[in-house]
């Protein structure tokens, strides 16, 4: 039989629990997650929320009953006019047939090309620093990635201008995802001329019209090339449909904004994890020496460089850049014996999940030996799900992986990274989980 509401915290009038979850969400969450068990039901500013903590209610909302639930309505008109209706915010059919489409593009032949960009990406950006010098490895590694994703997209041949305005056009657009702007971009209308959003208007403008040069000079083009943009298209359902301009740009434009901030922030979380744990960061030098001998690394090392991977898979246990998944039911649906009303939110918080000591010894240690074969086996599916799951997990997701692995092994071959100030990391949890105050760090050569 189900119950009406499930438990959860007490709110002031107005407001709820806001204040207490902006102050500190993610140790927030956490609390909530131990008071009152795996579903928690939350206020913010008016609007009910159901906080899910438990694998097994993730995977029916994520995979066994997944046409039950649809994006966030609030989300997606938060981000249409920005990404459009790509992979990222599109639904149904027309979700379905996108997503046939794109995925030849992130078969294993193709990540072997896009393997050559990354590492002569992070080679030119690692060359560039010099040792005893400070940088804010997190505007650093933001660069790198964004860099080697319009390289990736467009080709190494596109004008460099292009690819510098197209870069700046991302950068501004990203200030509108930053915690501190959120309020002013959910309560104020873009029109309001303020500097986040002028940025961010000339940043539309700038970017629509340089991906629209792009599709048709590539539509012109007699041979097209191995980059992802002519990929795409290429691709043709089997009644030999493709896609039409404002749809490529759509997809292009959803690949530059979501794909390139999520691996930068896992690099950035992965270097502090490193400089906190010197003991893990020689295992992974020693690694390093012993399959590189010196030099760069190649798709070919990928499978090689395995305690260089437990390293990225522990840095995004501990700290998932995606780190709140969220669905609104699109019916009246059933959870752990609750009813939740239709057209309602469900949060699904990868923090507090991650971190949670059933799943995960001593939870809160960095540990990347705990990721062997054995462990994974044993460990209940969405315990750990920094990608999502389901059939809208993350399209991008070994791209990503091998891009955080190439880059790792590219870096720390040659550096050593040091904090310049003592004390823990202190994050904020806006659309993604982010340094506060960027992290600045000291390169030191190996």
């Amino acid at each position: 039989m189900s119950q009406s509401l499930p438990p959860g915290p007490d709110g002031i009038p107005v407001f709820g629990n806001t204040v207490q979850y902006l102050r500190a969400p993610c140790e927030r969450r956490e609390r909530w997650a131990e008071e009152y068990g795996s579903v928690v039901s939350v206020d913010i500013l008016g609007m009910d929320m159901y906080m899910l903590t438990e694998p097994g209610l993730i995977k029916q909302v994520l995979m066994t009953d997944t046409g039950k639930y649809k994006k966030v309505e609030s989300t997606k008109e938060h981000l249409e006019r920005t990404i459009g209706d790509g992979l990222l915010l599109s639904e149904g059919d027309f979700w379905k047939r996108q997503r046939n489409l794109i995925q030849p593009a992130f078969y294993p032949d193709r990540l072997r090309d896009y393997a050559d960009v990354m590492t002569d990406c992070a080679t030119t950006k690692a060359d560039s620093w010099d040792p005893g010098e400070t940088y804010d490895v997190e505007e650093e590694m933001r660069s790198l990635t964004l860099e080697i994703l319009v390289k990736a997209l467009f080709g190494t041949d596109v004008d460099p201008d292009t690819r510098a305005t197209i870069r700046d056009a991302v950068k501004a657009l990203m200030l509108r995802t930053k915690p501190s702007t959120l309020p002013v971009v959910y309560f104020l209308p873009d029109w309001v001329p303020l500097p986040v959003n002028i940025r961010y208007n000339r940043g539309i403008r700038q970017i629509n019209e340089a991906i629209d040069e792009l599709i048709q000079l590539r539509r012109n083009e007699d041979e097209h090339g191995e980059d992802l943009l002519s990929i795409l298209i290429e691709a043709e359902t089997d009644e030999g449909v493709g896609m039409s301009d404002e749809t490529l740009r759509d997809e292009i434009t959803t690949m530059l904004f979501a794909g390139h901030e999520t691996t930068a922030l896992t690099l950035t979380f992965t270097w502090d994890l490193l400089a906190r744990n010197p003991q893990k960061e020689a295992k992974l030098h020693d690694e390093l020496d012993e399959v590189l001998d010196g030099r760069p690394p190649t798709f070919d090392d990928l499978p090689d460089l395995e305690y260089t991977e437990k390293v990225v898979k522990e840095s995004l246990r501990l700290y998932p850049p995606a780190h709140d998944i969220r669905r609104q039911t699109t019916q009246e649906v059933t959870l752990d014996g609750y009813t939740i009303p239709e057209d309602t939110i469900v949060s699904m918080p990868l923090w507090v999940l991650h971190r949670d000591d059933r799943w995960f010894e001593d939870p809160e240690a960095f540990r990347p030996e705990r990721w062997t074969d054995g462990f994974e086996e044993e460990l209940p599916e969405f315990a750990y799900f920094p990608f999502g799951g389901g059939p809208r997990q993350c399209i991008g997701k070994t791209f990503a992986v091998n891009e955080a692995k190439l880059t790792m092994a590219t870096f720390a071959r040659q550096y050593e990274l040091d904090h310049v100030e003592d004390g823990d990391l202190n994050i904020m949890a806006g659309v993604t989980l982010q340094p506060r105050n960027g992290l600045d760090m000291a390169v030191k050569e190996r």
